[in-house]
């Protein structure tokens, strides 16, 4: 039957663990989803302007929260896959680590394809 809160420890870090390898994985989705939205008026500073905000600001402005997320995914991460790798569970920290390690990819290259993808 389902439990609403999970009794052992594994599965509370299991738990504790899923917001991190989320953020991994659909941050860059809505980064690039948000780019593809509004990336043209943010380039095209002469053009006309539809919309009320200044998305340049607001690109600029997600980009550091996505990159400050990134950050924090990427220690904690690491602190998941050393206990997993202490708790002998090898491909929980496999996991944990490959995350952690395409956190910074997607650190390093995020802010090269903030206008790329707007423009494409």
């Amino acid at each position: 039957m389902f439990q609403f809160f999970p009794k052992q420890r594994q599965d509370w870090m299991r738990v504790f663990e899923f917001p991190f390898q989320a953020f991994v994985v659909l941050a860059p989705i809505s980064y690039w989803h948000f780019m593809r939205l509004y990336g043209y008026y943010a380039n095209n500073v002469f053009g006309p302007r539809l919309h009320s905000f200044d998305c340049i600001d607001a690109g600029q402005h997600l980009g550091a929260l996505t990159a400050a997320g990134y950050l924090l995914c990427f220690l904690a991460l690491m602190g998941f896959g050393f206990y997993h790798r202490a708790a002998k569970q090898r491909t929980r920290a496999y996991v944990s680590f490959f995350l952690a390690a395409l956190s910074v990819i997607d650190l390093m290259i995020m802010p090269l394809s903030m206008f790329a993808v707007a423009t494409s």
